[in-house]
This record gives structure tokens, sequence and C-alpha cells, in this order.
């Protein structure tokens, strides 16, 4: 199925260079505050849902889903109403203050993608089960758009109306890839990099799909090839902060910024400290980069980059490494949690920062 025409633009690019690896020191106002610690350990997807955090622990051998809330003026973790999926690799989404859990792998079997999706009510601490969507889906990513959620998968993106509790197949066609990293800018989706199904070359592919007329267009090559980008969005431009190659073990130090208005990426200045799996959170107009794992050793690195200033800098370490955890922001304080410390030890720390203190 593929109802609509792939437009291509041919846009010349501009790269410009700017290197400079200027960064800044730690003062010391710049600490980490330890708080109560979470009920379970591991992997899990978060959200903020009035400016409360979600936590749902990912399904693995032994320990089922959990889900729990914490509230930043109790400082308290709260045990809920767990979902009645088992599942990790899932997405999630908010729409009118609703969480969704869509997809994800069943019983740690790559081969069995889940359709599933279930709807969690804060108000109420009960789960409802959804119309499933027409493909399973492993990591995938959702977005809401003019009240809808848009979920993306391997080469298709599909629609839900919740007036309606309907999924529908908006585009097939997708190209073929994986590793890639999507987000939203304009009400439109930006599908950039990743690497071929063989895994054998990172791309620099970005396509751009718009939900109102339907159209897919190819847009502006990356600069350079990037697997498992991280992206984000400041005053109508994307950021691709950092990647990896397409083994998906080093990371890169690339950082590219695309204007829509031009069709152009632009370097910036470099990641000073490249890695894998890094968690990324945006507050008080920058960018924060926590965690991840390099030289298979899990980290403590925190930086920050300004993109006004185009201008990287060390902030104080976590205060231990960590991997496969959480970042999120409420009122411009960063909060970490779950993930773990290395590969056998997995976490129930909570830790905030400050980000007015820099």
């Amino acid at each position: 199925m593929k109802p609509f025409s792939l437009i291509v633009l041919a846009t010349a690019l501009i790269c410009t260079t700017n290197c400079s690896k200027e960064t800044s020191t730690p003062n010391s106002k710049q600490v980490w505050t330890k708080l109560s610690s979470s009920n379970y350990a591991g992997s899990n997807s978060a959200v903020v849902v009035g400016e409360k955090i979600y936590s749902i622990l990912w399904w693995s051998v032994g320990i089922s889903s959990q889900m729990e809330e914490y509230n930043p003026v109790t400082s308290k973790w709260t045990i809920k109403q767990k979902p009645s999926l088992q599942k990790n690799f899932i997405a999630t989404a908010v729409l009118k203050e609703k969480i969704y859990l869509l997809g994800g792998v069943v019983s740690n079997s790559f081969s069995n993608l889940s359709k599933s999706v279930e709807m969690y009510d804060p108000l109420t601490d009960n789960w409802t089960q959804k119309a499933p969507m027409n493909e399973g889906k492993l990591g995938s990513f959702a977005f809401i758009i003019n009240d809808k959620i848009y979920a993306v998968g391997r080469d298709i993106i599909e629609e839900y109306d919740a007036t309606k509790n309907e999924w529908i197949i908006k585009y097939s066609g997708l190209m073929t890839r994986e590793g890639a990293c999507i987000t939203v800018l304009n009400n439109k989706i930006y599908i950039v990099g990743g690497k071929t199904p063989d895994a054998k070359r990172a791309l620099t592919d970005v396509e751009e799909y718009d939900p109102i007329t339907n159209i897919v267009t190819i847009k502006a090559s990356l600069l350079s090839p990037v697997c498992f980008p991280t992206l984000g969005v400041y005053k109508n431009n994307i950021y691709l902060l950092c990647g990896t190659d397409e083994g998906g073990c080093i990371g890169t130090s690339t950082v590219q910024a695309y204007n829509p208005d031009l069709n152009i990426w632009e370097m910036k200045s470099p990641f000073p400290n490249p890695r894998a799996d890094i968690q990324t959170v945006f507050a008080n107009d920058k960018f924060y980069l926590t965690g991840g794992w390099l030289n298979d050793k899990y980290v403590d690195n925190f930086e920050e980059y300004d993109p006004a200033q185009d201008k990287w800098s060390i902030r104080t370490p976590m205060p231990s490494p960590r991997n496969y955890h959480n970042a999120v922001n409420i009122d411009s304080m960063i909060y970490i949690f779950g993930g773990k410390s290395d590969v056998a030890h997995k976490l129930t720390s909570t830790f905030v920062y400050n980000t007015k203190d820099d």
C-alpha cells in the first residue's frame, strides 16, 4: 500500500566548519542530589504526565513488567497498577494525559513482535486494552500530532484515532533501514540516519513525512553517516548530537544541525566525549547528555550543549556509571533513574540535577 507520491528535492548542501572544542569545567554549585530510590531496578521507559514521572519497567527473564510513579513534591516513588502484557523494547506516547504503550518484544523473542496497545489512566490507576496496530513493531517511535498517535515501524507509518479506537496504515514503503532516529518538527516526522539491513554501512539518508498532505519527501542528506543518532529540536532546527558507527559500538563526535526552510545540514562543534547508548534531555534551551558506554564500560559522563552558542560544557559527572537508564526534565530539573551501573548490576537509585545552577 503506497497511496501517495514520493517527492525528491535536490538542494545544495552547505557545510560550514566550526570545530571549536572549547569546553567549560564544573563549578561548585553543579551537584547531583540523591532522592528516594525506585521500587524496581532495571531498564525502563518513562514519560512525564502532570509534573509526575511514570516509569514502566521492561519485562525480563524472571521479572514482570511493572509501573511506578515519582512525585517530585514528595520525593516518593509509588507502585502503580502494572501493565497486563509482558514486553520490552516498547514505545510510549502521552495523549490527553493518558499513557499509551505500543508494540515491543514478547518474551525476549525478537521474532515475536507485538501489535498490542495498552492505555493507562493516571487518575484511575487502570490499564485498558486498545485496538492493536496493523503491524508488530520493535522499538517503534510514537509521536502525537494533531491529537493523533503516529507509530513509525521499519517501513510503515500508522495513525491512531483515539476517538474511534482505530489504527490505519498511512504509509507503506519507507526506506528499509535499522538504527535510525526519528523526531517531529513543525508537525512533520523526520527519519534520520541508521544503517543498511545487513549492518554493513551507516547511512546519511533523511526522510520527511507530512501527515496533512500524506506525502514523504527525501530531504538533504547528512554530511556524514550516523547510526543510532540522538536528535533534538531547538528553534526550528533539528540537531543531531551524537551517534555510532554501523556496528553500534563506536561513538561518533559529529554534530549536525538541519534547517528545514533551507533544506541544509550544517556541521557544528564536535561532541567531546563520543560513546554509545547516551540518554539526552532538553532543559533551559540546552541539551544534556548522560551516561552510556565506552570501551565495554558504562560511564558517568555528563555534558551540556548550548545550541545558541554552539558550545559544549563538561558538567559534574553522575554519581555512578549508568546505562540503559532514563533522563527526564521537569521544571529545569533533570532526573535520572533506572538502568545499570555495569552488565550485572541494576540500579534503583534516583538523582536530580538543577540546570538553573549552570
